[in-house]
């Protein structure tokens, strides 16, 4: 009977994280407020409890969100009610019972710097390719370009706005093209415009022969990877580091 109890019990755990399709996934994070993305396998009320950690008793909840198929059964909820330099635990509910994850939840609200010091360091993860598709959806060997649908004018568009407007610092981030690379257009008299491409993260790697005149010497890669970048220094003289891994996390 103790057996037969444990095992329906276990089922039971087993049923609710279920309903727990993605997630959660931290998105921005201020001294004010902290977004957390998250996905069910149906439709679904999903809500979050936040606390100081190690001090369950100040308890604070998210507005809740049912999921909904027009929205990929995604949502995003706030923590609104938190403080600056402050961890704080938190733990979800999928249609009014509450999961009990195998790692800890927790995110970090930034310091109040603002008029008062230079902002913080902060580093993210860049990456594209996730292979998803099968072999009825998925389009053999095709790889994307802006030449591929004619977007050279739209291109030019945006560099000579960025030109005419003389805006310092503009980097792109991209991917689906199956390799990494760092291009540098950098013309006399004109602002330097950076494009970081990173791709692929878990679908095949494509070793291109293609053509890239602006690509930074040294800078390709042709193998799984993802991007971690950095930006950090002062308000006005910030540094970007773009940290190349590859899918074990070692840097390449």
């Amino acid at each position: 009977m103790k057996q037969l109890l444990f095992t329906i019990l276990l089922g039971c755990v087993s049923i609710l994280q279920a309903q727990l399709q993605s997630g959660p996934m931290l998105g921005y994070a201020d001294f004010q407020e902290v977004a957390i993305w998250l996905q069910t396998d149906g439709p679904a009320e999903v809500q979050i409890k936040y606390f100081p950690k190690n001090n369950t008793s100040e308890k604070h909840y998210t507005t809740s969100v049912t999921t909904q198929k027009i929205d990929g059964y995604t949502a995003t909820l706030i923590a609104d009610e938190v403080k600056p330099s402050t961890i704080y635990e938190y733990k979800i509910a999928v249609k009014g019972d509450w999961l009990d994850m195998p790692y800890p939840l927790n995110f970090k609200t930034q310091e109040h710097w603002q008029y008062r010091k230079d902002p913080p360091a902060f580093s993210f993860l860049a990456g594209s390719c996730v292979y998803i598709n099968d072999s009825l959806t998925e389009r053999p060997g095709v790889y994307e370009s802006y030449t591929n649908y004619g977007f050279d004018k739209e291109r030019q568009d945006i560099i000579d706005f960025i030109y005419a407007e003389n805006i310092e610092g503009v980097i792109f981030i991209d991917g689906d093209r199956h390799h990494t690379e760092l291009s540098k257009l950098s013309l006399e008299g004109k602002p330097t415009i950076w494009d970081i491409t990173v791709s692929p993260l878990t679908s095949g790697a494509h070793m291109s022969d293609e053509i890239n005149g602006l690509r930074v010497s040294e800078t390709y890669v042709g193998e799984q990877n993802y991007a971690q970048i950095t930006v950090s220094g002062p308000r006005k003289n910030r540094l970007v580091t773009v940290k190349i891994k590859d899918k074990t996390g070692k840097i390449i």
